[in-house]
């Protein structure tokens, strides 16, 4: 400040006993009046999106910025590109206004307040061929019934040739090419479409083959059925977006909730009123990191709490006599503690079980308002549980002649091969039964596999097989009637399920098949050639990369549960701040995966996990867990084979605890849910960094180049001994597209010309080339494909 005084306040972070102070270094900007020293090392290399990236080394320790200057000609002239840098101790620059198919020159200076370092020598660089740019496309709603024309549009720079294609769309979807990079799509839903449709694909393509694709959902809505949502939370919760309504309050009696929006975002006259007060707030409803749930993270993240036995009351006013109304009510609760409740109207009465809970309403069916239009439902604490808890109601209004459809559909892996779980929210009062549909396409082909009774919501299809994507939906069936379906759900089962056991010894030994670490987590320890369910090696294998603490003994151990008691009570702990992280390695690269976490703690207190695999996000809280396992789903493995888990202790808790993981492959043609999305991917977006090493030997140095590649690349294998050497080009399915076998090598360098154009011809993208020394993988590598 003005006095020359600079203030530092310190304070103990959230969920930690204290802070420690070890040092504090402060450090003054001396100006030597001189100007910055050159920089160095300056290259450009063409990127595979059609930027160039600039690097360089920096010298110079008095810089204020680093000026760009570029050129279509050795001689110029040049022109500063980024006039307004403030980029000290930078050492690249992405130049991403350049031109496909054109060579740039690029000079280099250091400047601060004296001086310039002068310019460095040129370096150019020739651009790759852009991807269009696809406008934006936003998820659709839309009633059953009702048509819709939506337009897309791309650009790309002059002179290359766009053509647009769809993926995925739902049968009552027309799409047409309007040419000149434009199309539309043309939405005429029926009745019987009335769902949610996710990760439809639009794709736009030069003729040189460079592509860009955009994902969207639809919902069909169900014109015949009025939805009012309201998320339920306290004043540090986060409002969730339209068509919710939020209540974040304190829930004390006679709050009210009115001019309540439905799903049109049309006001209603609606009204919520709690008749008597609650305990309070609570933000620990689960977290699926990626709104992979009924309801929005922020819905399911917290809502009202109340420990009282007598019942609590909570009135919907403004209703019309002549209707009939459906109430839902959804609580989630973060860890394994009882707090089921019963939620009830009249002689109807529906349980609540908020434990774990992410994919299931309870409802209450065709209810009829009172004279003043009004339905009060009582929800009251089970005697042996805890507490209960609010985090959404649902408000559903309809004419008396309609049978719901059931909807909030989901298809779970449950651990085994040929079985998958549905459950969904079942909202008519009147069905006889539920028809159960499947297919393996998301456009058509459905049959009925089964039909359930009356207030059915879960259904395990036992005839599925492993490495199939299947899509089902549901209907409510009464007599001859039949209601419109479901939202269609997915998912794939797989054929080969590794369980691991985090353990100390062999006390807590999981049976036979379970794979157990049998002591300490040390950093670098490796468990190879895990079984499956079958006991049969699946050729995976796990590293620590960085150990847990532990092991630890705390966990449920009741004799039932979702593992054997053994597994459920053995565990390893990670402090907050600390980073535990295993590797599983021999993956199959035409294959996706599915990684399972488990824990199980039984003394008070919430210890909640973080598992991040490749950016994607799960929590959960072990206290008193018999029951959930989170997963992290439709991972691909890298170019090596391996996929790594980060696992976290979640922000403001001082631990948690990891006592079994599961890891399930299986193949992956599917759509919906699948990971079309990264299928159509363009490799002229996101290029990484292409080589790996398998073989750490000093005395093996590969080295291929151009990359990315036109017809050719070059190999380059520089050993101390002779060897055999092989070369397979895969695609990103697996499938070996080109291959070389038995190339001789030579103690020092050796170089092999492959010509990939004289034995096939290969679309542009990504391929996989892995390199092998008598018989051994010894390197591989990513190449970029491109015309």
């Amino acid at each position: 400040n003005n006095s020359g005084v600079i203030l530092v306040t310190m304070s103990k972070a959230a969920g930690t006993p204290y802070g420690v102070l070890n040092a504090i270094v402060l450090q003054k900007t001396y100006n030597d009046g001189t100007a910055p020293l050159l920089p160095e090392e300056l290259a450009a290399v063409a990127q595979a999106n059609g930027s160039i990236k600039l690097t360089w080394k920096d010298v110079a320790y008095n810089e204020s910025r680093y000026l760009v200057h570029r050129a279509t000609s050795l001689n110029g002239p040049y022109t500063v590109i980024n006039p307004g840098a403030s980029n000290t101790n930078s050492t690249s620059y992405m130049d991403n206004s350049v031109v496909g198919s054109t060579t740039y020159f690029y000079k280099l200076e250091a400047e601060n307040e004296i001086g310039s370092s002068g310019l460095t020598a040129a370096v150019n660089a020739t651009s790759l061929n852009k991807a269009p740019v696809l406008a934006n496309i936003v998820n659709q709603v839309i009633n059953g019934g009702a048509n819709l024309v939506l337009n897309i549009n791309a650009t790309d720079e002059p002179g290359d040739v766009i053509t647009i294609t769809s993926h995925n769309l739902p049968a009552f979807v027309q799409f047409q090419n309007t040419g000149a990079g434009t199309a539309s799509l043309t939405f005429n839903p029926g009745f019987e479409d009335v769902g949610t449709y996710n990760n439809l694909i639009i794709r736009a393509q030069d003729q040189q083959g460079a592509f860009v694709a955009d994902t969207f959902n639809i919902i069909v809505l169900n014109p015949n059925v009025r939805s009012v949502l309201l998320n339920f939370g306290s004043n540090s919760s986060a409002n969730a977006s339209a068509p919710w309504n939020n209540s974040i309050t304190w829930p004390t009696a006679n709050v009210v909730m009115t001019n309540l929006r439905d799903q049109n975002n049309v006001t209603s006259n609606f009204g919520v009123r709690l008749l008597a007060t609650w305990n309070g707030v609570y933000d620990n409803g689960m977290i699926t990191g990626g709104n992979r749930g009924i309801y929005p993270d922020d819905v399911i993240a917290g809502g009202f709490s109340s420990t009282i036995t007598g019942g609590r009351v909570v009135q919907i006013e403004g209703l019309d006599q002549t209707k009939r109304y459906n109430i839902g009510v959804f609580g989630s609760n973060n860890s394994g503690i009882n707090c089921a409740y019963t939620i009830s109207n009249g002689s109807q009465s529906v349980l609540v079980d908020a434990r774990y809970n992410t994919i299931k309403a309870a409802y209450l069916n065709g209810i009829t308002p009172n004279a003043q239009g009004v339905i009060q439902v009582t929800m009251t604490k089970q005697a042996n549980s805890d507490f209960m808890v609010l985090n959404a109601m649902v408000i559903e209004e309809y004419a008396p002649s309609v049978l719901v459809n059931p909807f909030d559909l989901f298809a779970e892996s449950i651990l085994e091969t040929n079985q998958m779980k549905l459950t969904w929210s079942d909202r008519s009062s009147s069905e006889t039964g539920y028809q159960v549909w499947r297919s393996t396409s998301p456009s058509g082909g459905f049959s009925l596999i089964a039909t359930t009774g009356a207030s059915a919501t879960t259904y395990t299809d036992q005839t599925a097989s492993p490495d199939v994507r299947y899509y089902y939906k549901v209907r409510a069936v009464n007599g001859g009637n039949f209601s419109s379906y479901s939202n269609v759900a997915t998912n794939v089962l797989s054929s080969s399920i590794v369980k691991i056991n985090f353990n100390a010894n062999a006390a807590q030994n999981g049976p036979t098949p379970w794979n157990n670490t049998n002591g300490p987590s040390s950093e670098g320890l490796v468990f190879s050639s895990l079984v499956n369910q079958s006991s049969i090696n699946s050729g995976i294998s796990m590293t620590i990369l960085k150990e847990f603490n532990g092991p630890g003994f705390a966990g449920v151990n009741t004799g039932s549960g979702l593992f054997p008691g053994s597994v459920m009570e053995s565990n390893y702990w990670t402090d907050a701040g600390q980073l535990s992280q295993v590797k599983f390695s021999n993956l199959a690269l035409n294959k996706k995966y599915r990684i399972g976490m488990f824990g199980s703690a039984v003394f008070f207190g919430n210890s909640v996990a973080k598992y991040t695999i490749n950016g994607q996000v799960v929590y959960l809280n072990s206290l008193s867990n018999t029951t959930k396992i989170v997963y992290l789903e439709n991972i691909s493995p890298n170019e090596d084979g391996e996929i790594v888990l980060d696992v976290n202790t979640h922000t403001g808790y001082p631990y948690s605890f990891t006592g079994a993981l599961t890891i399930e492959g299986y193949l992956d043609g599917g759509s919906i849910g699948g990971r079309e999305d990264e299928i159509y991917t363009p490799a002229y977006v996101k290029v990484e960094e292409p080589e790996v090493f398998i073989d750490k030997k000093a005395d093996n140095t590969v080295n291929v180049y151009p990359n990315p590649f036109v017809d050719k690349f070059q190999v380059e294998l520089t050993t101390e001994q002779p060897a055999k050497v092989d070369l397979m080009l895969f695609d990103l399915n697996g499938s070996v597209v080109y291959q070389e076998n038995g190339l001789k090598t030579i103690a020092g360098l050796n170089r092999y010309a492959v010509s990939v154009s004289e034995k096939v011809i290969l679309l542009p993208g990504v391929y996989f080339l892995s390199v092998m020394r008598d018989g051994k993988p010894l390197k591989a590598v990513k190449l970029i494909k491109v015309q």
